[in-house]
């Protein structure tokens, strides 16, 4: 029912997955198999990067009928892709609504200022607690 994959989804010369991934039509299903660009009928580009660092280069597609999640080959970069995006994916397809499957959304005060350095959505690992009543 689902691919997921690591690595080879940027730019270097053994990344494979986005020659798979540059392969493919974007957009809805394409009803003609004799199409050449897009493999099997059906087969077609959900998203080829995303605006966020770490993993930028995550790409979706749907091939041979299955969903193919392409997460960054980077550790921290993978993680995030996962919980964005592939445990999402695997919730909702064993039943999950989209709001329960969707990772929970908390605010909370910074400690400590943080340089974003992009426009992009940023993910920095860190920790929760609780001072004072409120979340830090």
């Amino acid at each position: 029912d689902i691919v997921v994959t690591t690595g080879g989804v940027s730019v270097g010369d053994y990344d494979i997955m986005a020659a798979v991934m540059h392969g493919l039509r974007s957009g809805e299903p394409d009803k003609d198999p004799s199409n050449e660009g897009s493999g099997q009928a059906g087969d077609r580009l959900l998203f080829n990067k995303v605006a966020m660092r770490p993993g930028s280069p995550t790409s979706a597609a749907i091939v041979q009928g299955k969903l193919l999640l392409a997460l960054s080959g980077n550790p921290g970069a993978c993680f995030v892709g996962f919980e964005l995006f592939v445990r999402p994916a695997i919730l909702h397809m064993q039943g999950a609504s989209r709001e329960a499957a969707l990772p929970k959304v908390m605010t909370a005060r910074l400690a400590a200022s943080y340089e974003k350095g992009s426009p992009h959505e940023r993910f920095v690992r860190t920790r929760l607690y609780v001072d004072q009543g409120m979340l830090h």
